[in-house]
This record gives structure tokens, C-alpha cells and sequence, in this order.
């Protein structure tokens, strides 16, 4: 259990019995009654005595606490991600969108995250890491100071590191996932930099390696945004990030990972 959830055991525990008592139960005849085939379809009592309890429960962890979908059902061990994600439908309690699904909570989740797990955190003092550095992953997460707006933004990997930097240089005002665009097949795209002009927004900003994981998905999305949204100037920036920095990938990275902050409190 993450250090802020601390105390929420009680609310959790109450949560997983009402699932089971309304939803679970439920699904299960769902599948019978389709003769044995898995069904997305729930047959959800509505009238159940105690769905406004779940419903609260529900929003209490969702919203109050900022506990996202991930989380929760990790948390409660008896229901999938997509089963989560019906039941709230379900139950009348609406998801998140655009730039209220990144919450203090998970922002939370993710510094104690990184703070128990990830060996690079003290990397410069241990010898055997400090050799290694060359051959790990670029995707390294870490909060930045935004020298414009004095705030700290989460940045993914180095190649965003490597990109604020360049921003930064630039004498650019700019953001980082602002806002997130419905796309026209119900999905969201949320660019990774915004960039501004005297306090309007000029343009976005898509960093992505086509060789990196997800990398055709993003793009996919990034051209749909293009069409959706032509009032707005978007463009990729890819491998030709490292010469518009001045730095090889390798370089970029061992930057990164010294400057990094692991928790905002941390400067």
C-alpha cells in the first residue's frame, strides 16, 4: 500500500464486499445465462439495497483520493480493469477525462513508485549501476523544474528531458500534457508538449522514436488529432531530436538520469 492510501483499508475492504454482493454475483449468471461464453455485459441490480453505499465507496476512492482505474483493482484483487471500468459505468459514477486524469493522487503513486523501485535513484554512488547506465532504457520518468512557470512537470524519458531542454534554450514558454482531445472514435490524444506565444497556444508537440514501445499507436493518434484539430499546429518530433540538442542519445540519457528529481521535494 502506497504511504498516502495509508488508512483507507477499512473503505477498501467494504468496497470489495458490496462488489461482491452486487456485481460479481451478478456477472457470473450473466455468463451462465449465455450458456458459458464470456460477456462484457452485466446484469446489474440497479434496485440492489446497497448500490448507493458502492457508489460512494466508489467515488470516495476515485475521486476524493484520486485513486485511478489501475490502482483500484489492483487494490480490491477481485476485479479486472475492464470489469472496473463497467461497474463504474454501472453504477452511475463517471470516469475522469482529459486533464483531470492525472490527479495529486497518482502523482503520488508514481513519486513513491519510483522512490521504492527504481534502482537508479542514487545511481552516481553505486559503482555497479554507474556501469550499466549505457545499456538501460531511455524510458526513465522523473519530475523537472519548468524554469518558466517555477513549477515541477513529470516528464516520461530523456528524449522529453532532452526536448525541455531544447525548449528551455529556445527561450520557449511551454507545458507539458495540458489537456487531452476527444478523437472522433472515442478515444483521447494527449500531446506531450504544448508550446505558447504571448500566452496563446502556438502549437503542440509529439516526442516519439518509431522504434519505441507504442510508438505506431501514439502516432495513429497524433494523425487523427491532426485532422480532427486542423486550427491547431501539431508536429513529431523524432530521432532528429538529437541534433537539434546537440547531444547523443547516450549523453542525453546520463544527463537525465543525474538530474532528475525523484520527489518534488527533493530541490
Amino acid at each position: 500500500m502506497y504511504e498516502h492510501l495509508a488508512g483507507l483499508d477499512e473503505v477498501v475492504n467494504e468496497t470489495r464486499r458490496l462488489l461482491n454482493e452486487i456485481a460479481l454475483k451478478t456477472v457470473h449468471r450473466a455468463f451462465r445465462s449465455k450458456g458459458g461464453s464470456m460477456t462484457a455485459s452485466y446484469v446489474f441490480e440497479a434496485e440492489h439495497p446497497e448500490i448507493e453505499s458502492l457508489r460512494e465507496n466508489l467515488q470516495k476512492l476515485y475521486y476524493d483520493n484520486g485513486i485511478g482505474y489501475k490502482l483500484l483493482s489492483s487494490m480490491l484483487g477481485n476485479v479486472s480493469y475492464t470489469q472496473l471500468r463497467t461497474i463504474f459505468s454501472k453504477a452511475g459514477v463517471k470516469g475522469r477525462t482529459g486533464s483531470h486524469c492525472v490527479t495529486d493522487g497518482l502523482k503520488k503513486v508514481r513519486s513513491e513508485r519510483a522512490r521504492k523501485s527504481n534502482p537508479w535513484k542514487d545511481w552516481t554512488g553505486n559503482a555497479s549501476l554507474s556501469q550499466m547506465h549505457s545499456k538501460s532504457k531511455r524510458y526513465l520518468g522523473g519530475w523537472y523544474l519548468n524554469l518558466k512557470t517555477g513549477k515541477h512537470v513529470w516528464l516520461r524519458s530523456s528524449w522529453e528531458f532532452g526536448y525541455a531542454r531544447y525548449l528551455e534554450e529556445q527561450g520557449k514558454d511551454w507545458d507539458v500534457e495540458v489537456r487531452s482531445y476527444l478523437l472522433n472514435d472515442g478515444r483521447y490524444y494527449r500531446p506531450d508538449f504544448f508550446v505558447y506565444e504571448s500566452g496563446c497556444l502556438a502549437e503542440v508537440i509529439e516526442v516519439k522514436s518509431t522504434w519505441s514501445n507504442g510508438a505506431m499507436d501514439r502516432i495513429e493518434k497524433f494523425e487523427a488529432f491532426k485532422r480532427e484539430y486542423p486550427q491547431i499546429s501539431a508536429r513529431i518530433v523524432g530521432d532528429e531530436l538529437f541534433e537539434m540538442i546537440g547531444r547523443t542519445p547516450s549523453q542525453n540519457l546520463l544527463e537525465w538520469k543525474h538530474s532528475r528529481i525523484m520527489e518534488k521535494n527533493d530541490v
